[in-house]
């Protein structure tokens, strides 16, 4: 920053001795400057019916404008309450959030304001904001809906749990779709948008990498780019702007059930990235060893074409078999500074197909039919306990003989988020695969046949986050 330069206000008024008021206001110009060039930025229009939608709005010297400020040392505090007015959620289309079955946002009361922006359980981040959110007015079981903004490389959002405030709350992340209206707003973000290499904003653009490094796209809302407010043109050539909206149990697939005293920090990567996030803890204790996760298919795996590697005598690895290298898409720089091998557990995605729902199904079914029909007792209510706890929600209906499971009339425990709640991608059996390492964190697995699934890495010496 500049350095401080103060108006001279003379020794008495009208004396002659002081700043001019064109050396005054120059001065004040310079600070105004100085400020925003340091606090905040240039905005992005967010309105598509109005001009600079979608990108970094330029100043010219004569606009006399310098941008907005951005939150700097401050988590501002956001109340999130209950029982205040409820978002609509369109479930003829599954046009998202907010919406009618046409892409239009509800507006009950007529008032030009959507019922989404009424809803206390919903909240809009802007760019660089930094919040606390205060859910002690949430109750227990609910979930908060946090939408992220259009936004440009290098933006980043913070969200903390300062109250200790988000235990048994579900906080579920959404990202904002792109809804140009004509070819020529497409052209102008372009223009203006030079880390997209002249690409339009495709999924990428509104996707969210999690703290697992697993790829949504979470965007609260589709857009209807066949209604006539839009140029027919953008449907036809432009049909990667198109993004389904996808629900699991009313929340989207970036969801936290356990995440009190937390932080959750948006880094806005580019239109080639999206978002990307990463979770802290708020306790105030050494981090010895950071949890990292590769998440792969069977396509990465490579097949070993080379002759078989025998060393001293012992097979190592045979031609034929496959190798997949360890790397995680987000903080590979911890595995690089790691100070020894990390420890490290591979685990198999139980099925090929995302959306295989049958092992899911049989797991359930197991579980369900023991609870209910299996009558709780003194000697088995440890049982029971762990039963209760892995199942997590049920949708179709209380348990007969378990009056003890805190159902809200649906059935479903509020407490608790089990294989009830999992999907076919996110259910992994543990297996045991060869590997090849060295003492500086570089791993290759070694297995006979590809499959997907994911390797859970313990690495030591790794940074330490400073709070």
């Amino acid at each position: 920053m500049a350095s401080k330069d103060l108006i001279n206000l003379g020794t008495t008024p009208d004396s002659g001795t002081g700043d001019s008021a064109r050396q005054g206001g120059l001065k004040i110009n310079n600070m105004f400057a100085d400020l925003y060039s340091n606090f905040g930025d240039n905005p992005i229009g967010n309105d598509p019916n109005n001009t600079f939608y979608g990108y970094r709005r330029p100043f010219k010297d004569y606009e006399y404008k310098v941008g907005e400020l951005h939150p700097a040392g401050k988590y501002t505090i956001v109340n999130f309450k209950s029982g205040g007015p409820t978002t609509p959620r369109d479930t003829i289309k599954n046009m998202g959030y907010g919406v009618d079955s046409e892409g239009e946002f509800v507006d009950s009361n007529a008032d030009n304001i959507p019922d989404i922006f009424r809803d206390s359980e919903w909240y809009f981040l802007s760019r660089g904001e930094r919040i606390t959110a205060d859910l002690r007015e949430v109750s227990q079981g609910r979930t908060v809906h946090l939408v992220l903004p259009l936004a440009r490389a290098g933006d980043v959002i913070e969200v903390r749990d300062s109250f200790s405030s988000w235990q048994h709350k579900n906080i579920s992340i959404w990202t904002t779709p792109y809804e140009f209206r004509n070819v020529s707003q497409i052209t102008e973000w372009k223009t203006h948008t030079p880390e997209a290499f002249s690409n339009y904003p495709d999924s990428d653009a509104v996707a969210l990498t999690d703290h697992l490094s697993v790829k949504y796209y979470p965007v609260y809302k589709r857009v209807n780019f066949n209604h006539e407010k839009y140029d027919s043109d953008i449907a036809l050539n432009y049909p990667k702007l198109d993004q389904k909206f996808n629900i699991n149990d009313g929340k989207s697939f970036v969801n936290f059930s356990t995440a009190q005293d937390n932080t959750l920090i948006f880094t806005y990567q580019g239109p080639d990235s999206g978002w990307v996030l990463r979770r802290t803890t708020l306790i105030s204790t050494q981090q010895i060893m950071n949890a990292r996760q590769d998440n792969f298919e069977a396509g990465d795996w490579l097949q070993w074409n080379k002759p078989d590697l025998t060393v001293a005598g012992e097979l190592e690895l045979q031609n034929g078999q496959y190798v997949l290298p360890v790397a995680p898409s987000a903080l590979q720089s911890d595995i690089d500074d790691a100070v020894s091998q990390p420890v490290f557990q591979v685990y198999r995605r139980m099925t090929a197909n995302m959306y295989d729902s049958e092992a899911l199904i049989q797991i359930n079914s197991f579980l369900y039919d023991y609870i209910n029909t299996e009558q709780e007792t003194s000697s088995n209510r440890n049982t029971f306990k762990r039963l209760k706890a892995v199942f997590g929600r049920d949708s179709d209906g209380a348990f007969s003989n378990s009056p003890d499971l805190d159902s809200d009339g649906q059935g479903r425990p509020k407490i608790y988020n089990g294989f009830a709640d999992a999907t076919p991608s996110q259910v992994f059996k543990q297996v045991t695969v060869g590997s090849i390492v060295d003492q500086t964190g570089n791993i290759l697995l070694i297995t006979d046949q590809p499959f997907p699934g994911m390797v859970q890495l313990l690495v030591p010496g790794a940074r330490v986050d400073d709070w």
